[in-house]
């Protein structure tokens, strides 16, 4: 045992006060004995295992300009690769958050915190989709972990979360979480994810020139019937009985 992990309980009690839930959370995966000295200072906090979730799927901003905007981007769009101001949280950092946060009795599918300054007042019901952050942060790792933890999308999701979950899930650069999804039945009549396929299915039949996209839809599972009644474009051929051979209701 290290002299740090020899210390006596009173004195992590001294040294918590002068520390953020993040730092404690960065100390406590030092070793087990410094995670348990900490745990009740930690728990003393009703928003503890909600933040230590958020604290998961978190992006860190690296370059300390404060007049440059919030610490987390306003969109997911922000947050891609090329961003050098932006980076994610390690795998390891990542699994070993969501799991004490699980073990302390956190929801995986929801969290009580709002999810951003944006989160519209005319949603006050809504409930924080963990799938949501994680995929508004870009964060795939997280997206996975918590997909294999049981996290779900069976909630009211409104419109802010909806469209964090669309853009990550259909712009088609990460095809591993929408493929998870589908992998664990989350495609089922009336499904978010369902209605997200169908709806791009349609969005590309309309646009002309994408009709290679078109089909990955398809092959995703997008149903055809959601075209009935849609004029299709040039660049997908009415006679394409793959196209419109099941598109009546």
């Amino acid at each position: 045992m290290s002299i740090t992990e020899s210390l006596p309980a009173e004195i992590y009690q001294a040294i918590s006060i002068f520390l953020s839930l993040e730092d404690i959370w960065t100390l406590q995966q030092c070793s087990s004995t410094i995670e348990k000295a900490f745990d009740p200072w930690m728990l003393s906090r009703d928003d503890a295992v909600d933040r230590l979730i958020c604290w998961a799927c978190r992006i860190i901003e690296f370059v300390p300009f404060p007049d440059e905007g919030p610490i987390f981007p306003a969109s997911a769009t922000d947050n891609t690769p090329s961003n050098p101001r932006y980076i994610r949280c390690s795998a390891r950092e990542c699994r070993w958050a969501i799991d004490k946060a699980l073990s302390h009795g956190a929801d995986v599918s929801t969290i009580k915190r709002r999810l951003t300054v944006k989160f519209r007042l005319s949603e006050p019901k809504v409930v924080g989709s963990t799938l949501a952050l994680a995929a508004r942060m870009v964060h795939t790792e997280a997206f996975r972990l918590l997909l294999e933890r049981g996290a779900t999308l069976d909630i009211e999701l409104g419109e802010w979360q909806s469209q964090w979950l669309r853009q990550f899930l259909l712009d088609l650069q990460h095809p591993e979480s929408l493929q998870l999804c589908i992998n664990r039945g989350m495609r089922h009549k009336g499904s978010f994810i369902q209605d997200s396929l169908d709806e791009a299915l349609v969005s590309s039949y309309k646009d002309e020139g994408k009709g290679d996209l078109y089909y990955r839809w398809l092959d995703l599972g997008a149903n055809p019937k959601s075209l009935a009644g849609i004029e299709p474009k040039s660049a997908i051929s009415p006679n394409d009985d793959k196209v419109l051979g099941d598109t009546q209701p």
